[in-house]
């Protein structure tokens, strides 16, 4: 707890007191509230420890500012899409660009897409030695498709990974893909842009298929977690890892596969979900009204 609180007042300048982490029933540690929370109340602010393009992003992006559209090989030859010149030199891509322009060997035909997917694991190897911490606090599943990025990258280097920095990048692809938030990035002219963000905070809510929260993302990609019902003092706050429009057979499949646990919360143990019969299907005869 004292290594997120002393991150976000790093980097937001926040100090919030409507919540604690400590062990939870559910799984492993919990954020829990401080206070009694009424609907709509700010729970807390959290901001990624790393973000950019999600593991299998298949539409052209620029590698900086993650606008899609137009985009062209960045000009100092790096082979990530780049829209701008103001985007090649971005503070953002200037690491990322000189790492994959010395380490990589690839044939000149442009940009390339499959690269888009590595550029947020890249980032976690320039992470400062605060913001590492603050990843290694996070818990991480072991699962099959874990670490495809860093594969990948190491089909294209001239010189092997050193193992350190091997190790590093898996083992953040290992606590991404099993924490990381989708969110989308909006522009001023109505663009967006589905990215993936690791916040650290929210990281450690365990899941609900009917959660008590709800967030929100403002320009900067900041989270804001909000209360969606009255949460008393004490009580565990939770979050949904899948869509709450999905069925129970589908959000069960989505996170065993995804999050490698089969959920048993109160939704998921009702056949009814609370009396919206989302699972069920009509009856095939046109003169009955009961649901399978």
């Amino acid at each position: 707890e004292a290594v997120l609180r002393a991150y976000l007042h790093r980097t937001l300048g926040v100090q919030e007191d409507g919540w604690g982490i400590r062990p939870s029933g559910v799984s492993g540690r919990g954020v829990f509230a401080t206070r009694s929370l009424a609907p709509g109340d700010l729970i807390f602010h959290d901001r990624p420890v790393v973000w950019g393009p999600r593991a299998k992003s298949d539409k052209p992006m620029c590698a900086a500012c993650h606008r899609l559209g137009r985009v062209s090989q960045c000009d100092a030859g790096c082979y990530l899409p780049i829209c701008s010149p103001e985007c090649a030199a971005s503070s953002l891509h200037a690491q990322e660009c000189r790492m994959v322009r010395e380490s990589m060997s690839l044939p000149d035909g442009g940009w390339r897409l499959d690269l888009l997917g590595t550029v947020t694991p890249l980032r976690c190897l320039f992470l400062d030695p605060g913001d590492r911490e603050v990843v290694q606090c996070l818990q991480g599943n072991q699962g099959k498709i874990h670490g495809i990025e860093v594969d990948l990258l190491k089909q294209h280097m001239k010189e092997n990974l050193s193992k350190e920095d091997e190790d590093w990048m898996r083992l953040c692809c290992l606590v991404m893909d099993t924490n990381a938030f989708e969110f989308l990035k909006v522009f001023s002219d109505g663009g967006q842009t589905s990215l993936r963000g690791l916040y650290p905070l929210a990281a450690v809510m365990n899941h609900e298929c009917s959660p008590n929260s709800c967030h929100v993302y403002n320009a900067d990609g900041v989270m804001k977690v909000f209360a969606s019902r009255p949460i008393a003092a004490g009580e565990e706050v939770t979050t949904s890892y899948s869509s709450l429009l999905w069925s129970t057979p589908i959000r069960r499949l989505n996170l065993a596969r995804t999050k490698h646990f089969l959920c048993r919360c109160i939704r998921c143990s009702d056949p009814t979900e609370f009396g919206s019969m989302l699972s069920c299907l009509p009856c095939t005869d046109p003169s009955c009204r009961g649901l399978l």
